[in-house]
């Protein structure tokens, strides 16, 4: 019961006194002593503990009365355990792509203990210092606990607050955690934990921005904003258009606000914002933004811009596009002149791409067509250019304009009529000024139709004059005309046109069914013929008319044509060639004189439409003081007349001279009858042409001809050249005809000219070339019309199938070679069964087939593999296999395939070499001396004079004029002679050639490698 005191004893631990600050007995247990120290002690420590009853005090006592003996050093068990310590610090918070906070953000330190520890908050939170850094940082931050109680792992977060930064990174403090009132301790032992601990540097994968992104500059161009920020935005960010707002002032001060549409686009530091609509050249611009609640501009860390307004905007719009030229760009014909239904189209163009909208109207521009002679103006509307620089603008002329003076365009008259017209590239309405264009006399309007005028008849030459020229390629019917003829005893009849009608300038011609009698009254009607009525040169068809006077001009007993006829001889071949004459003849009712002084008459011939080539003029030849007077017309290239020669009825002109009758010298009536197309008298001006000259077996050369020749025009042999390159391949020592049409020529030539080989890239070509004789006695190429052939050069193409130049194999595959590269199609590829191999006059299957990369080498892979010695042959008897011009392989049999005897060691002992194949050699096939070439040590050896090549089995012995010593390098080399004996075994298959093989020395075990092949 008497009162303890704590320095009645005494603790020592590692052998140190520790304070004994309360001394008590354990309430539940009487018998248990509990002593406080004045500090924890560590498991690892030695602990010991004395009792000393101080003099004058009562001590301790037992139950019984026993006082309590002094204690001394008494060892103490010691169940301490470490306190719980910190074994790593780690920044565990994400800050996103861009590594940076932004406010708002946390960032989170995740403390590890070597054991679970418990926190205990409800006297205060621990806590830990972070460093945002100095300068250019914000300083000391307190990271709060907030989670991790009952585990290894503790968090401890700060929340990024406005004005805080960070560029180099977030850095833990080491050695900042305290519990500021609260406690963290072991959860096994309640141990109180140990807070020394480690920092971390700063980390530039956690830096810390809560600046908000700031307006820099602004750009608007057209209906583009551009806005640009002092640093790089977010992407994800796009606020809509409407935050952003644009006041545009333009010079006269009249502000307007435009916002934009859409969806803003951010990039780097910029955004791009598409206005409501385009701001004009010169405005002066101010930008404001007002974020929204969705989307707003954020910068990469998520800091939001701020709200701005007034901000100067660079006006890049360019100035609207102007019409810089205008033209009148339609084609009024020959005469200048636009008929009804034609297109007036004048160009506008502009100084850079515009775009046209036509959705709401067309856009148009003014055409005047003059006053008092002219009909006025006239609305040219927008046709196409849409995205060009060029604009197009037509009207369609009507019934009733006229344009004497010539088209004009006014000046300033283009409006958008509703419609727009803009910059392809800023979308800025164009300026609609423009220059006007005065009258053109170029591009007058008529839409008057021609009026008849006057007409005349002369025997069957009825001629109508109207009141201005008429198109000469409107020509309607003869039978549109009618003449009614009325005799003195006042009985009438009706004569029709026949034909067709030719106009020239403002007269037209027609023939008539019969000549009208002189002393008739006449009078003429026309109605317009569904095809080719007449029409103006502006293209105004004439109108019906009928019952209109006509002079009759037939005079009374004048000299008429009785007869028209072709009397020329175009040969056995029924054509005229180039400078043959064709010759008409007119015969009239009496002898007639020719006067040609003031001009030479003539008449028309036409060879033909489409297939020839028109109508010719022939002249007059002679026939003075006769009946018959001769037309002559040379045929020249390239004249073609193919369905035959006609003469045209009522063309025969005096052109300046005269036809009289040699009688009365009254003017002979020029009207007369045509000849239809004569099939007898044809025309063909063209030279034959070469088309391609082909050989099969090298001593013919067939020439094909594009048409028949004459065969018995056949040139001399000397008159043709065969050349390869620049030297003479063959002699030609006989030409003929072909065939019995005449299309080809033979050439027979000496030697046989040759195929070049495959691959030489048209190297080794063979020509032939003809020259024309000059010899006045010697023949030259002419087809049936006698048309010359020129000189020609011309390659020759051989027709020869491909043939195999030989075969080679070796264990299970086959090599066949062709003189012809091979066509690779599935369907010109035979079948294995398509071909038969002997070995040893036994068959042996062929298992496979491919066509080599040179395309001229097939490989077949037989069934089991041949061996060395054994005599093989190779046929085919298929009918697919094809060169690539698809000439068939002809079947083949027995072609002997070469089963080449291997090099397969060779040694030397001194003076002796010695090369072993792998099958015996014939005895018969040593070659010479000269065949084998041996080195040593990099030097040629010479063999021996006399015997140096010897034959045993399946050894060649070479003896050289010199021993080799042991030690030296010695290679052979084997080349086949071209003629005389060569290396072949007993089926005559003969030894490859092969360069610089090794020799080993006669005592070496390891064999020497194998040869290099070079050739058979």
């Amino acid at each position: 019961d008497s009162e303890l005191r704590a320095e009645w004893f005494t603790v020592t631990a590692s052998g140190g006194p520790v304070t004994v600050t309360e001394a008590a007995f354990d309430p539940g247990d009487p018998h248990v002593l509990r002593l406080e120290l004045s500090r924890d002690l560590a498991a690892d420590e030695t602990v010991t503990v004395s009792y000393r009853r101080p003099l004058g005090e009562h001590g301790l006592w037992d139950i019984d009365g026993n006082q309590l003996a002094d204690l001394v050093d008494v060892p103490v068990a010691n169940d301490a355990t470490d306190p719980p310590a910190v074994d790593a610090m780690a920044l565990v918070s994400d800050p996103g792509d861009d590594g940076t906070y932004a406010v708002g953000d946390e960032i989170r330190v995740q403390v590890t203990f070597g054991e679970a520890v418990d926190v205990d908050t409800d006297d205060g939170t621990p806590r830990l210092k972070l460093d945002l850094g100095g300068e250019e940082g914000s300083g000391e931050r307190r990271a709060v606990y907030e989670s991790g109680g009952g585990t290894t792992a503790l968090a401890f977060v700060y929340a990024v607050a406005a004005g805080d930064t960070s560029t180099d990174g977030v850095a833990v403090l080491a050695d900042t955690l305290e519990l500021d009132g609260g406690t963290i301790t072991s959860a096994a032992s309640q141990a109180d934990a140990a807070l020394a601990h480690p920092g971390l540097d700063p980390d530039p994968g956690h830096v810390v921005d809560t600046a908000a992104p700031a307006f820099a500059s602004a750009a608007a161009n057209g209906s583009t904003l551009t806005v640009t920020f002092d640093e790089a935005l977010d992407e994800g960010s796009a606020p809509v258009g409407s935050a952003f707002t644009v006041t545009a002032v333009p010079a006269d001060g009249a502000a307007r606000s435009i916002a934009g549409t859409g969806t803003a686009g951010a990039a780097g530091a910029a955004v791009t914002v598409t206005l409501a609509e385009a701001v004009a050249h010169g405005e002066t611009l101010t930008v404001a933004y007002a974020p929204p609640d969705e989307s707003p501009l954020r910068d990469l860390a998520g800091n939001a811009a701020v709200a701005f307004s007034g901000e100067a905007v660079t006006n890049e719009t360019t100035a609207a596009p102007s019409g810089e030229a205008v033209a009148l760009v339609s084609d009024p014909g020959d005469d200048d002149t636009y008929a009804a239904g034609d297109g007036i189209e004048l160009r506008v163009t502009y100084g850079e791409a515009v775009t046209v909208d036509t959705t709401e109207g067309t856009p148009r521009l003014k055409l005047d067509l003059g006053g008092e002679e002219g009909s006025g103006e006239r609305w040219a509307v927008y046709e196409s250019g849409d995205g060009t620089t060029a604009l197009a603008f037509a009207y369609t002329v009507a019934a009733g304009d006229t344009s004497t003076d010539g088209v004009a365009m006014l000046a300033d008259t283009l409006e958008r009529n509703g419609g727009t017209i803009t910059s392809a590239a800023t979308q800025v309405d164009a300026a609609l000024g423009h220059a006007g264009l005065d009258p053109d006399p170029g591009h007058r309007v008529d839409t008057a139709a021609p009026a008849f005028a006057s007409a005349t008849v002369s025997g069957t030459a009825l001629t109508v004059t109207f009141g201005e020229p008429l198109d000469e390629g409107a020509a309607p019917a003869g039978s549109a005309f009618t003449v009614t003829a009325v005799l003195a005893d006042g009985a009438a009849r009706s004569i029709a046109g026949t034909g067709t009608a030719g106009a020239a300038g403002a007269v037209v011609t027609v023939t008539l069914a019969e000549a009208v009698a002189h002393g008739e009254t006449l009078a003429v009607a026309y109605a317009p013929p569904d095809e080719n009525p007449l029409r103006d040169l502006a293209g105004n068809a004439a109108a019906v008319f009928s019952g209109e006077a006509a002079t009759n001009e037939t005079l009374a007993g004048a000299s008429a044509v009785e007869a028209v006829a072709l009397v020329s001889d175009p040969g056995a071949s029924g054509t005229y060639a180039a400078e043959d004459e064709i010759k008409v003849q007119i015969t009239f009712s009496e002898a007639v004189t020719v006067d040609t002084d003031g001009g030479t008459p003539r008449l028309k011939l036409d060879l033909g439409g489409e297939e020839g080539s028109g109508e010719r003029w022939a002249v007059y030849e002679s026939g003075i003081g006769e009946a018959a007077l001769a037309f002559v017309y040379r045929a020249r290239r390239p004249d073609t007349s193919t369905g035959g020669v006609e003469v045209l009825a009522d063309t025969l002109e005096v052109n300046g001279g005269t036809i009289r009758s040699a009688a009365t010298e009254s003017d002979a009536a020029l009207a007369h009858p045509g000849l239809d197309p004569d099939p007898g008298h044809r025309v063909d001006t063209t030279a034959p042409m070469l088309a391609r000259v082909t050989t099969l077996d090298g001593t013919t050369l067939t020439l094909a001809f594009d048409e028949a020749l004459d065969t018995n025009s056949v040139p001399p042999a000397e008159a043709f050249t065969v050349t390869k390159g620049d030297e003479a391949a063959a002699t030609v020592t006989a030409v003929a005809f072909g065939n019995g049409d005449g299309t080809t020529l033979e050439l027979t030539v000496t030697p046989a000219v040759v195929r070049p080989p495959p691959g030489s890239g048209g190297r080794g070509v063979t020509v032939v070339r003809y020259t024309p004789p000059t010899a006045k006695a010697a023949a030259r190429l002419l087809d049936a019309a006698g048309n010359a052939a020129r000189a020609f050069a011309r390659s020759v193409t051989h027709t020869a199938p491909p043939r195999p130049t030989g075969a080679t194999v070796g264990g299970t595959v086959l090599t066949v070679s062709f003189d012809l590269s091979l066509s690779t199609r599935r369907a010109h590829w035979p079948a294995a069964d398509a071909w038969t191999v002997t070995v040893n006059g036994a068959g042996r299957a062929v298992a496979g087939r491919v066509l080599r990369g040179n395309r001229t080498d097939v490989a077949l892979t037989l069934a089991s593999a041949v061996a060395p010695g054994d005599a093989v042959t190779l046929g085919y008897g298929g009918t697919r296999l094809r060169d690539v011009e698809g000439r068939a392989v002809a079947a083949f049999s027995g072609l002997r395939v070469n089963n080449a005897p291997d090099l397969v060691g060779a040694t030397f002992d001194g003076a002796a070499l010695t090369l072993t194949f792998d099958t015996a050699l014939d005895a018969g096939s040593t070659p010479a001396t000269g065949a084998f070439a041996v080195k040593t040590d990099g030097e040629a050896a010479d063999l021996a004079a006399e015997d140096a090549v010897a034959l045993s089995g399946a050894d060649v012995t070479l003896t050289l004029a010199a021993a080799v010593a042991p030690d030296a390098a010695v290679t052979v080399s084997y080349a086949p002679p071209a003629a005389g004996a060569r290396l072949r075994d007993a089926a005559g298959n003969v030894a490859s050639g092969f360069t610089d093989a090794p020799v080993a020395h006669a005592d070496e075990t390891e064999p020497a490698p194998g040869p290099t092949v070079t050739g058979v």
